[in-house]
């Protein structure tokens, strides 16, 4: 289905009631929105059905889904109540639909670290001239998040918020990243958590979080005699948490 043809098929519905999203899409939801009032535009890499980036046009001016299935997309225009709000739905692959300007904030949820280290590619990044990051990778070992946090504040971002949830036996750690003023002498930690530990609603399921997974990496590494770079430097950071 074209992009034209999404778009028409969503104007011929009738009026439905949005459904309320489920509480780690909430999360997504509300870090993009906490970019402010002047942020008016964002996209929805791998949007799936169109939930979160339905409920996004209740706050920004433009919103943009994306995702590689186009069956997906034609259910998500189908299903949502998209008339009279700025959605468009777009077939293509990560960021490579975007143009310049389109989307202030990117959104990626419901995909694994390595997944989406490969769609933010710098130089895709600066071609959108995106300036906000929401990322909630289903992965959520510490060894997966520190690979996550190096490379995006590698590439010129600074952790701005996070929040945690623990949800049907897994935990979701949410993640708002800021584009870095270039003249900034000021670099904030790279560590996951570094921002959940000043959250006194958070703090509490992030302890839980710590806790086991202290629990799991020891087991793991009386098992196979050997322990990733990534765990080891998450285990030497924690007595700062």
């Amino acid at each position: 289905m074209t992009r034209s043809a999404l778009a028409l098929a969503t104007a011929l519905l009738p009026t439905v009631r949005s459904l309320a999203l489920p509480p780690r899409l909430q999360h997504v939801f509300d870090l993009a929105v906490s970019c402010g009032n002047d942020v008016l535009s964002v996209a929805d890499i791998g949007t799936d059905h169109g939930l979160l980036a339905s409920e996004l046009t209740k706050h920004f001016q433009s919103v943009i889904g994306v995702d590689k299935s186009e069956h997906a997309l034609q259910g998500g225009a189908l299903s949502r109540d998209n008339a009279g709000r700025n959605v468009d739905f777009r077939v293509g692959n990560g960021l490579q639909t975007l143009r310049r300007g389109e989307a202030d904030v990117v959104c990626i949820a419901g995909m694994g670290v390595h997944t989406m280290c490969e769609i933010l590619d710098p130089h895709s990044l600066e071609t959108i001239d995106t300036q906000h990051l929401v990322l909630q990778p289903t992965n959520s070992r510490p060894k997966h998040l520190m690979l996550l946090y190096e490379f995006v504040e590698g590439h010129g971002w600074s952790v701005e918020d996070e929040c945690i949830l623990y949800t049907q036996g897994r935990w979701y750690i949410t993640t708002r990243f800021d584009r870095s003023h270039p003249f900034s002498s000021y670099k904030r930690s790279s560590l996951p958590g570094s921002i959940l530990t000043t959250k006194a609603s958070m703090y509490p399921e992030f302890s839980n979080y710590k806790d086991h997974h202290v629990q799991w990496i020891g087991q793991d590494k009386r098992h196979t005699g050997k322990m990733s770079d990534a765990d080891r430097r998450w285990l030497e950071i924690l007595p700062r948490q």
